[in-house]
C-alpha cells in the first residue's frame, strides 16, 4: 500500500482486472470474394487475347505485304505457314517468360520493355535463321517484321482492354 503523504487528502486506489471475454470472433465478409485461388480466368483471358492479337496481326501483315508485292492475299505455302507457327509460338513463349500469365504480374513497363525486347529477339532469330537456310523469300520475312512490330501494339492493346473490361468481375484476378 503507498504511504499517504502528510496534509494530502487520501485517495482510494482500485485495481483494475482485465478479462478476457473469451476467443474473439472474427467477422466474416458476407461480399462477394474477387478472384479465384490461381487466378486461371485472367490467365485463359490473357492467353486468348494474345493469340487473337497475334492471328489479327499477322494477318494485316499479309494482306499489306500482299498488296504491295502484287500477289494473291491469302496464298500461303508450306515453308511460310511453318514460319508463321513458329513466330507465334515464340511469341506466346516470351509472353509466359515476362510473367505476362503469372497470378500476379510485374510493373507494367518492366513488362512492356521486356515484351518488346522478347518479340523482336523472337522475330530477329526466326527471319536469321531463315535466311540462313535459304527458307521462304523476302515478303515472308517482311511479313513477319511487320507482324511482330503490329502485335507488340495490339496485344498490349488487348491485355488493357481485357483489364478494363473484366477488371470489375468477380472472377478477376487472384485471392491474396
Amino acid at each position: 500500500t503507498p504511504e499517504a503523504l502528510p496534509g494530502a487528502p487520501s485517495v482510494a486506489i482500485e485495481s483494475v482486472v482485465c478479462q478476457s471475454a473469451g476467443p474473439r470472433s472474427v467477422p466474416t465478409t458476407t461480399g462477394n470474394r474477387h478472384g479465384t485461388r490461381n487466378g486461371w480466368a485472367m490467365r485463359a483471358v490473357y492467353f486468348l487475347s494474345d493469340v487473337a492479337a497475334f492471328v489479327a496481326s499477322l494477318a494485316t501483315a499479309k494482306c499489306l505485304t500482299s498488296l504491295a508485292s502484287g500477289s494473291a492475299p491469302f496464298a500461303v505455302n508450306i515453308v511460310e505457314l511453318k514460319l508463321y507457327a513458329l513466330w507465334a509460338i515464340g511469341l506466346v513463349a516470351v509472353a509466359a517468360l515476362q510473367q505476362t500469365y503469372a497470378a500476379i504480374p510485374p510493373r507494367p513497363v518492366r513488362k512492356f520493355r521486356g515484351w518488346v525486347l522478347g518479340a523482336m529477339t523472337v522475330c530477329i532469330a526466326i527471319v536469321g535463321t531463315a535466311l540462313l537456310l535459304g527458307a521462304g523469300a523476302t515478303a515472308i520475312y517482311v511479313t513477319l517484321l511487320v507482324a511482330t512490330g503490329a502485335a507488340v501494339l495490339l496485344a498490349s492493346f488487348c491485355r488493357a482492354l481485357c483489364r478494363i473490361v473484366f477488371g470489375r468481375a468477380a472472377w478477376w484476378g487472384t485471392r491474396l
